[in-house]
């Protein structure tokens, strides 16, 4: 029961970590591999 209320929140949590690190990503020198130099 527990279950639902624990996974939606963690399961945003990550998506939010993830968008925020693709951000920081993109904006520093436009990613690792270069890939997004525009």
């Amino acid at each position: 029961m527990n279950d639902l209320l624990l996974t939606v929140p963690l399961a945003a949590g990550v998506v939010g970590a993830r968008y925020i690190v693709a951000a920081r990503r993109r904006r520093n020198r436009g990613g690792k591999h270069g890939q997004d130099m525009s």
